[in-house]
């Protein structure tokens, strides 16, 4: 069985960028802290930071009632814009940074999208915390199988633990 050994970000820009992809199997060192799949930066670090408030806020206690509530990609992308991501966007438009405020707004549909898909796969939706396991979980050498029947070693922190809807769980890595 061939094994490889990656950080959760070089999973990532394994999975979305072919050309990434393609030189790492060639032996080279590609960066994984470059937007892989290339275009324009989104502010991953701010980006990260609102997606966690809003899986904050969809488990808390006192929010989790009114988060179930959110049914479409709309509801969620408002609550994630009342979380800070119209601030976020409105700064990038102040500053004339058309492109990164567009692609900004594009990444906070794609997470609702994304987690709606996830909420719609459940049966029995009950609230967030049948999808969201958690946040920031450092990993080390975790294990993991591919169809090929080879195995990759991951280590690094996982942005978000998810259950995906087969049940098993799904890794997250937001873009930088």
């Amino acid at each position: 069985m061939d094994q490889v050994t990656l950080s959760v970000s070089q999973l990532r820009c394994a999975c979305v960028d072919e050309n990434w992809r393609a030189e790492f199997l060639a032996g080279k060192n590609p960066s994984a802290f470059n937007p892989c799949g290339g275009g324009v930066t989104v502010h991953g670090t701010a980006f990260h930071k609102i997606a966690e408030k809003f899986i904050d806020w969809a488990i808390h206690p006192n929010s989790v009632g009114k988060a179930a509530l959110l049914d479409d990609e709309d509801s969620i992308v408002r609550q994630i814009q009342v979380l800070g991501g119209a601030e976020l966007v409105d700064s990038l438009l102040a500053q004339e940074q058309i492109d990164s405020a567009a692609a900004l707004s594009e990444a906070f549909f794609n997470l609702a999208r994304r987690i709606l898909q996830l909420r719609r796969s459940r049966p029995r939706f009950g609230s967030w915390n049948d999808i969201f396991v958690g946040q920031e979980i450092p990993i080390n050498n975790a294990m993991l199988y591919g169809d090929s029947g080879g195995a990759v070693f991951v280590s690094g922190i996982v942005d978000s633990l998810r259950i995906h809807p087969s049940g098993e769980l799904e890794i997250v890595d937001y873009t930088n």
